[in-house]
């Protein structure tokens, strides 16, 4: 869950942020949180993904490296994850918290019983699918409904070279040193 960290960071501003904006204005900064948090998020995740036998073996000890599997799962569900609750701010920044709920309600309805089932029958690997499997349901749940909802086609996930050039200088002021 260490790599939620940016997530949870940028979703606690990203709401004040959109509130009471016009719609255009809101859709166009959660696309490009999105994508730069996609891809902060992905780019730890591949280091994480990568590095887990090695990084399992040197903390736990060679008994947890079995334990590399789940870790690659949960790597995906997070970073599937993170990109849903931000674009999930579109919805509340935009007066439809609802469906927000819905969301979450479909996805805590699926990952119940796929953990009764896959959890005697594979272990926590199991667990690590089950999870992975709802929030893939709840990450294409929210691209669906961008157009059935908002009526608005849902944003891109690749990142630009604007998105980076608008992150470059959000951030400027903050790595000056102070006067």
């Amino acid at each position: 869950r260490l790599l939620t960290a940016v997530q949870v960071s940028v979703v606690a501003v990203l709401f004040s942020k959109t509130a009471s904006r016009a719609p255009d204005r809101v859709l166009a900064t959660v696309g490009r949180t999105a994508r730069v948090v996609g891809a902060t998020t992905a780019l730890a995740g591949v280091v994480l993904f990568a590095a887990g036998p090695t990084l399992l073996r040197v903390l736990y000890g060679p008994d947890f490296v079995a334990a590399a599997t789940l870790l690659r799962l949960l790597v995906v569900e997070v970073v599937l994850g993170s990109l849903v609750s931000v674009l999930a701010q579109s919805f509340m920044a935009l007066g439809r918290p609802g469906w927000v709920s819905t969301f979450q309600t479909v996805g805590l309805a699926l990952n119940v019983p796929l953990l009764l089932v896959l959890v005697p029958r594979f272990g926590l690997v199991g667990a690590g699918v089950a999870l992975l499997t709802a929030t893939s349901v709840r990450f294409v749940a929210v691209l669906a409904a961008y157009p059935l909802v908002l009526k608005a086609p849902p944003p891109s996930l690749v990142l630009t070279g604007a998105d980076v050039r608008a992150l470059r200088q959000s951030l400027t002021p903050a790595l000056r040193p102070a006067p």
